[in-house]
């Protein structure tokens, strides 16, 4: 296995009560080539006194205290001032595996970019260590069509650092900042590898951003959901718009719900959307299962 060095950039911003589990994770790892940075960013909490006594203790670890301007600030800053040959991005609240990056780094070849299954959990983490997984490859006109790829996150991934160039996270958005991000990172990868198996473990808790989620930040999920159906507009990969079609009309039904109490220019902006899409997503849109467009209709009669 090469000696790559990898950035780990990890934001952190009230999350006392799991960063400690969260860096011991990443410390912790076999593989030891790694550049660790605590993005504090402006924490009201614990969280600051925390991360400098961690950098007392591993002198991998950097830390930086900002300004609270949001995860994707966060990031961007980790990113401006990483220096490892790979970049990857863990959440506070969030743990790895122990092999991860010595499994991840041993399968990701010539490729721009691997990533891995993950596991949700709201206590315990128990990952499994049969070490029994499969490995795919998929190339740039694969990596829509065959690949099962998500969009929703970037922390399941360990990316070239030269491929990211001038990409960054969109600041200013509220929601879906890592949706946009990985899509944008997708358009310029020619190889990516797939690692079945589950090294990274995603803590759901109900006060996260996704619980959380207010009518502004489903309005930005709107605004990029519509923006990469805008983007493959010409191309001719059917399952491709099919997915992101989907995600839209999903993006919409959830700020129509959002709105529905209030009847503000939203919701019938929303509305208007969904019934106008309703045949296409029933009668050709290859992704949604049978279960799922009954709930669609059920919605929108409500």
């Amino acid at each position: 296995m090469s000696n790559y060095k990898i950035s780990v950039i990890i934001p952190v911003y009230k999350v006392e009560k799991y960063l400690d589990r969260c860096i011991e994770s990443v410390v912790g790892q076999t593989y030891k080539n790694l550049e660790i940075i605590l993005i504090d960013d402006g924490s009201p909490d614990n969280c600051p006194k925390m991360c400098d006594d961690w950098a007392k203790k591993d002198n991998r670890i950097r830390v930086i205290h900002k300004e609270n301007e949001g995860v994707s600030s966060a990031r961007n800053y980790g990113i401006d001032i990483a220096t490892g040959e790979y970049i990857s991005f863990v959440d506070s609240d969030d743990i790895i595996h122990p092999k991860y990056y010595e499994i991840m780094l041993n399968n990701i070849g010539d490729a721009d970019m691997v990533y891995c299954e993950y596991k949700k959990f709201d206590d315990k983490c128990d990952f499994d260590d049969s070490f029994d997984y499969d490995v795919e490859t998929y190339i740039y006109n694969e990596i829509y069509s065959k690949a099962p790829f998500s969009y929703s996150e970037v922390w399941n991934k360990i990316i070239r650092f030269d491929i990211l160039n001038d990409l960054r996270f969109k600041e200013g958005i509220k929601n879906a900042e890592d949706t946009l991000f990985s899509f944008e990172l997708s358009n310029r990868c020619e190889k990516v590898v797939f690692v079945r198996y589950k090294l990274y473990g995603y803590f759901v808790r109900e006060t996260g951003a996704v619980g959380s989620i207010d009518i502004e930040g489903r309005k930005d999920v709107v605004k990029v959901c519509k923006y990469m159906c805008d983007c493959i507009s010409r191309t001719e990969n059917k399952l491709l718009k099919d997915n992101l079609e989907a995600g839209l009309y999903y993006a919409y039904l959830n700020l129509y719900k959002a709105c529905k109490n209030k009847k503000t220019s939203e919701f019938f902006e929303s509305k208007s959307f969904l019934k106008n899409h309703l045949c296409r997503l029933l009668f050709s849109n290859s992704t949604i299962t049978i279960k799922e467009k009954i709930a669609l209709l059920l919605n929108l009669l409500k």
